[in-house]
């Protein structure tokens, strides 16, 4: 276990208005588990990785979590620097922890292939598109050694065929480098396709509703095959039903 979240409780307070996001929620994630938070607008999917981040303290209940645990987060806005071309937007992760090498610069540069950004290298963020921010940012967010990667909605400007394709090299990536990672998302295909375990948010404040395990394994990870599958779909209902009020845990 890399994380344990115990009765977290957290409130907004809003001049004399108070809003409960969710109430003592309990969650415990994995090493080199990949996981997805879904959920209805508002219901604190990004509030909770900000809590995981250690950047909202103001909560009731405990988090543990190792100190030495490195962390990379990719918020939903790409925030790219203007004044730097792509690649170098991509090296500022590497930058920060002192590690840029030839060999980190030949990953950014694998890595700038694999997301079909390789003509852009030297371009700046002013000519990019929304979805080549994204991927920039996406880049910048794993190229680091982070034990644990939180992603704020990282494909949601970023066209669907690409996606398709980035899904596999990614979870293979991650599981490759034992990543933990942490994925908020609206798309529950792309939480089912990239994730061991998606996690259904009810509105607020009622937190959790189910916690689907995905059950294939690492060698058959192939987005195309495995959405066209009665699994997929069965996983589909199960995540659905939730949205839908049904199986919520009371």
């Amino acid at each position: 276990m890399i994380i344990k979240l115990s009765n977290i409780t957290k409130t907004y307070n809003h001049s004399e208005i108070k809003t409960k996001v969710f109430s003592s929620l309990n969650l415990s994630i994995e090493e080199n588990e990949i996981i997805s938070f879904v959920g209805p607008n508002g219901c604190g999917k990004s509030t909770l990785l900000n809590i995981i981040a250690n950047i909202d303290n103001n909560y009731d209940g405990s988090l543990e979590k190792s100190s030495e645990i490195k962390t990379s987060y990719m918020f939903q806005k790409d925030l790219l620097i203007p004044w730097r071309n792509a690649l170098n937007n991509a090296l500022l992760g590497v930058e920060i922890e002192n590690n840029v090498s030839k060999l980190t610069k030949e990953m950014a540069d694998k890595l700038f292939v694999k997301f079909m950004i390789d003509s852009k290298v030297q371009s700046f963020p002013s000519s990019l598109s929304g979805g080549e921010k994204k991927k920039v940012a996406l880049i910048r967010t794993i190229l680091p050694s982070s034990d644990l990667i939180l992603l704020d909605e990282p494909f949601s400007a970023i066209d669907f065929q690409s996606k398709i394709m980035l899904y596999d090299y990614l979870y293979g990536y991650f599981k490759k480098k034992r990543k933990t990672v942490i994925i908020v998302t609206h798309d529950i295909e792309e939480a089912i396709n990239l994730s061991n375990r998606v996690i259904v948010f009810n509105p607020r404040p009622e937190g959790i509703c189910k916690i689907v395990n995905i059950d294939i394994s690492d060698n058959d990870r192939n987005s195309v095959k495995f959405r066209n599958s009665p699994d997929f779909s069965n996983y589909f209902t199960q995540v659905w039903d939730c949205f839908n009020g049904i199986n919520r845990i009371k």
